[in-house]
């Protein structure tokens, strides 16, 4: 087993981060590093330096330009690298901050299925959005488990996290083998929110183009999804 980087240090170095960088929850600092060290000890070699490392230069190809705020077209093939790397990275973040949050929602099931098949399992959904990122924070992440009766275990979860200028939504179904026949649903978006995400998982449409019309703020996803803890990484102010 390797040590895996939650955020990959190209994303050091592309975002021009400069001094020490704070690792915070909403009320208190964790600590301060000088580089984006967040890793997580539960991946092996050959996945390290295998899928994974695609992954990262086929995200890193396509999105380096929306991590700036800049435009771009997303062919299919090209939502599913963004999809997967999405997924993958909301996981190792889970894994990584479970200590802090006394537990985590998902399994490493997911992780396998990423690795073997190279794309999101099918009742997963992916949505990317745009954030104003004015305060510099690097990442925001939060994760909300979905009832269907607050005396029962969750049917899935909801992942939001940004990095720099993008936002992901990521809808992930829950099973229990302690309820197979439980209905498992998609959080749906709603009207509201229409102009604010484009869903790249599943396909939709051959291409859609970044960003969406509606830009959110910081303020926005600590309203509409409020965290159970959220995780913050920003520069320390000079």
């Amino acid at each position: 087993m390797t040590r895996e980087h939650v955020l990959p240090r190209w994303l050091h170095r592309a975002l021009n981060i400069t001094g020490e960088i704070t690792l915070s929850t909403q009320d208190r600092e964790i600590r301060r590093a000088s580089a984006l060290d967040v890793t997580v000890r539960g991946v092996c070699g050959p996945c390290n330096n295998g899928w994974m490392h695609d992954l990262e230069n086929g995200f890193r190809t396509l999105m380096l330009g929306p991590l700036h705020g800049l435009p771009a077209s997303l062919t299919t093939a090209d939502q599913t690298i963004v999809a997967t790397w999405g997924i993958k990275t909301w996981l190792l973040l889970e894994t990584a901050f479970a200590h802090e949050r006394g537990g985590r929602v998902i399994s490493d099931g997911t992780l396998a299925w990423l690795r073997e098949h190279n794309e999101p399992p099918g009742d997963y959904e992916v949505r990317l959005g745009h954030l104003n990122a004015e305060r510099r924070q690097i990442m925001w992440t939060s994760t909300i488990p979905c009832f269907q009766r607050t005396d029962q275990p969750p049917i899935g979860a909801v992942g939001v996290f940004t990095i720099a200028n993008l936002v992901f939504h990521i809808w992930a179904p829950i099973y229990s083998p302690d309820r197979p026949d439980a209905q498992m649903y998609s959080l749906g978006i709603g009207q509201r929110f229409a102009p604010f995400f484009l869903r790249v998982w599943p396909n939709e449409v051959e291409e859609v183009r970044w960003p969406p019309q509606g830009i959110f703020r910081i303020e926005d996803l600590d309203r509409e999804w409020p965290p159970n803890k959220s995780f913050i990484l920003q520069p320390v102010p000079l």
